[in-house]
C-alpha cells in the first residue's frame, strides 16, 4: 500500500532535474519488515514543516512500483530501513540503483550502526547511512543537504558531458544513446521511427564574412527554431558547427506513415527557418538541406541511420538545397563509389595513374589551330576508366585536388616546352589552387625549372571557382599575370555569370559552355546568351571560344556571329599528346 502525505506548502520546481529543495522536497520511504522510522517522520516534519511530500511503502516490489510510475526524476531523496535485516535493506537500496533509473540518492536507516555497516553501505550504492538512534534534527538536514547537492553536481557534470555548450541541445553522445534505445523500441514493438539530418546551407560564407560571434547567434535562434516545430517527445540534437539532427521516435506503424509524418515535420522545420532573423542589425534569410532515414527493424545500428541521414542530406545539397531528401538504397551504393574511387585516387596519385590528353582549339573562320586544352584522364586498374566528371568532383571534396593540380600542371608545362609549334596551352585550374597561399610560388618554382614561355599559357577558371573568395582570387590572378600568365573564364553561363567577375578579374579569354552550343540552332534562348556573350566581348576587350563544336551547321553559326575560336569534337576529340603532335603539329597546313 502506498500513502502520501501530501504538501500543502509552496509548490515543487525542478531544476535540470534536481529538485530545488525551496519549493519543497519529495521523499520517498522504504520500510521493510516493519522498520521503526517513526522518528525519521518526526525530524522531516520538525525540519521541513509541511513543505515536504513523504511517500511511504513497505516493500522493494512497491518501491520499484512507484519508481517506475512517477519518473525517473520524481523524488529528491529516498530513505530505505528494514528492521528484519541490514543484508535485506540493502539489498533493496542495491535494486534500487540498478534496477531503476532513480536519480535521487538513497540513504540507508538503521536502528543502532557500526563500522561494518559503513562498508556494506558504501557497496550497496547508497549516499549516506543514518543512525536513527544518534540522528539529529541538524545531522539529518546536513544529510540530505550532502546528498542532494552531490546528485546536483552529478547530474550537472552529466549535463555538460551530454549537451552542447553553445545551444544546450543534445550532443552526439546522448543522441546515439537515445537513437539506440529507439532501434531497440522497433524491434521490439515493431513500428517506425525517423531520423532527419539538418545542415544550414552556406553558414561558412556568414562565418567567414561575419566572424563567429554572429555565427554562433545565428546556431542558438536556429536550433530554439527545431526545437519549436518539434514535439516534447523528439530529440533535436547538434552534431557541431551547423550540423543538427532530428530524431522522431514512434513516427509511425509502418514505412508508409513515416515518411509522410517526416514530410509534415520537415515542412515545419523549413517553414521555421524560413522566417528572416536579424543579429546585431544583419538581417538573415536562412535555407538548409535536410536527410531522413526510417528506422524500422531492419536497420542494423545506430552508425547506419546517422550515414543514411547524412548521406540523403548531401543528396539535398546537390540537388540545389533548400530540399528535403529520402534515403534509398542506391544513395548507399554512390557513397560506396565514392570511397572507393577516393581511395583510388590517393593510390593512383603515387602509381603515377592521370595523364593528359590535348583538345584543340581552332579559329573559328580558317580553321587554323590556335592551341589546345589539357584534360585530365584516369585509368585506374581496379576502376577502368573513370569520368574526370566523377574523380575531380571527389578529389576536390576531399582534398587531393591539389596533388592531382600539380600533377597535371607540371606535365602540362613539360608538354608545351616540348611542342614549341603549339601557340598555347590552357589548363584548367580549381578554386582549392587559386585560393592555395603556396599556388603563387609553386608556379613561379614551375616556370623556372621548365623554362616555358608563360605567354603561350592559359588557366582556365570557373565562376563556381572564384566564389570563395573574389578578392584573393584576384590578388592570385594579378600576380601570376604579372609573370606573363593569362586567365581564360571557362563555362559562362552556367553559374552565376556575373559581370562583376569581367570588370575586376585579369580575363584575357571567356569560354560559352558547350551546354549552349549544343542547341543553338533550334533554341532562341541559347542564340541570345551567345549573341551576348559575344557582345560582351566586344566591348570588354577578351576573346569568346565557344565549346562543344560537334557539326559543321553549329560552326557555320558561330562563323556568322564572328565567334573569335572554337573548339569541340567537329574537329577532334581529346587526344593523348603524341597523337595530338602527329595530328595537328607535324601537317604544315595546320601550324
Amino acid at each position: 500500500m502506498i500513502e502520501a502525505k501530501k504538501n500543502i506548502g509552496a509548490a515543487y520546481g525542478v531544476v535540470n532535474g534536481v529538485a530545488n529543495l525551496a519549493d519543497g522536497l519529495k521523499i520517498l520511504l522504504v520500510e521493510h519488515g516493519g522498520a521503526c522510522l517513526g522518528s525519521l517522520r518526526r525530524l522531516l516534519l520538525e525540519t521541513y514543516g509541511e513543505d515536504h511530500q513523504c511517500f511511504e511503502v513497505t516493500s522493494e516490489d512497491a518501491a520499484l512500483a512507484i519508481i517506475d510510475k512517477q519518473g525517473d526524476a520524481f523524488f529528491d531523496i529516498c530513505f530505505v530501513g528494514s528492521k528484519v535485516s541490514s543484508t535485506i535493506g540493502l539489498g533493496i537500496i542495491s535494486d534500487i540503483t540498478k534496477k531503476t533509473g532513480c536519480r535521487a540518492p538513497v540513504v540507508f536507516v538503521t536502528e543502532q550502526g557500526d563500522d561494518e555497516h559503513d562498508r556494506h553501505t558504501a557497496a550497496s550504492g547508497a549516499a549516506d547511512h543514518l543512525v536513527l538512534s544518534s540522528l539529529t534534527k541538524r545531522a539529518l538536514s546536513r544529510a540530505i543537504r550532502y546528498a542532494t547537492d552531490k546528485r546536483r553536481l552529478e547530474e550537472r557534470v552529466e549535463h555538460l558531458a551530454f549537451h552542447d555548450p553553445l545551444t544546450n541541445l543534445p550532443n552526439r553522445l546522448l543522441l546515439q544513446d537515445r537513437l539506440q534505445q529507439v532501434l531497440a523500441r522497433v524491434r521490439r514493438r515493431k513500428g517506425c521511427a525517423a531520423l532527419m539530418f539538418f545542415d544550414l546551407d552556406n553558414f561558412k560564407n556568414i562565418n567567414d564574412s561575419l566572424g563567429h560571434s554572429i555565427g554562433d547567434a545565428l546556431l542558438q535562434k536556429v536550433a530554439k527554431r527545431l526545437r519549436r516545430s518539434c514535439r516534447a517527445e523528439d530529440t533535436v540534437a547538434r552534431l557541431g558547427g551547423d550540423e543538427f539532427v532530428i530524431l522522431l521516435p514512434d513516427a509511425g506503424r509502418d514505412e508508409e506513415v513515416t515518411v509522410l509524418g517526416a514530410r509534415e515535420v520537415a515542412d515545419k522545420i523549413f517553414s521555421a527557418i524560413a522566417e528572416e532573423v536579424i543579429i546585431e542589425g544583419h538581417e538573415f534569410h536562412v535555407t538548409a538541406s535536410l536527410g531522413v532515414a526510417i528506422v524500422s527493424e531492419h536497420s542494423l545500428g545506430v552508425d547506419q541511420v546517422l550515414r543514411q541521414a547524412d548521406t540523403a542530406m548531401y543528396e539535398a545539397k546537390s540537388s540545389g538545397k533548400d530540399s528535403c531528401s529520402f534515403f534509398v538504397p542506391r544513395m548507399e551504393e554512390a557513397v560506396l563509389r565514392q570511397v572507393q574511387i577516393e581511395a583510388q585516387i590517393r593510390s593512383g596519385l603515387k602509381n603515377d595513374e592521370f595523364y593528359l590528353h590535348y583538345q584543340p582549339i581552332n579559329e573559328t573562320q580558317s580553321s587554323r589551330l590556335v592551341g589546345a586544352e589539357a584534360l585530365v584522364r584516369w585509368n585506374n586498374p581496379l576502376l577502368g576508366q573513370v569520368s574526370p566528371g566523377e574523380f575531380v568532383p571527389i578529389a576536390e571534396k576531399c582534398g587531393l585536388i591539389w596533388p592531382l593540380g600539380e600533377k597535371i600542371l607540371e606535365e602540362a608545362c613539360k608538354f608545351l616546352v616540348a611542342t614549341p609549334d603549339l601557340p598555347q596551352l590552357s589548363v584548367n585550374i580549381s578554386s582549392e589552387q587559386i585560393l592555395r597561399p603556396n599556388f603563387v610560388p609553386f608556379v613561379e618554382n614551375l616556370i623556372a625549372e621548365t623554362n616555358v614561355e608563360t605567354g603561350r599559357l592559359i588557366f582556365e577558371l570557373t565562376e563556381t571557382a572564384l566564389l570563395a573568395d573574389l578578392e584573393k582570387a584576384a590578388t592570385a590572378m594579378q600576380q601570376l599575370r604579372e609573370r606573363g600568365i593569362r586567365f581564360a573564364l571557362d563555362d559562362f553561363g552556367t553559374g552565376y555569370s556575373s559581370l562583376s567577375y569581367l570588370k575586376k578579374l585579369p580575363f584575357d579569354y571567356v569560354k560559352i559552355d558547350g551546354s549552349f552550343t549544343r542547341d543553338v540552332l533550334d533554341n532562341a534562348d541559347d542564340q541570345a546568351i551567345i549573341e551576348a556573350i559575344l557582345s560582351l566581348g566586344e566591348v570588354l576587350g577578351f576573346r569568346v571560344t565557344a565549346e562543344g563544336v560537334e557539326t559543321a551547321e553549329q560552326l557555320k553559326y558561330l562563323q556568322d556571329k564572328k565567334c573569335a575560336t572554337v573548339q569541340g569534337y567537329f574537329f577532334s576529340k581529346p587526344l593523348a599528346g603524341d597523337e595530338f603532335f602527329k595530328n595537328w603539329l607535324a601537317v604544315p597546313s595546320n601550324s
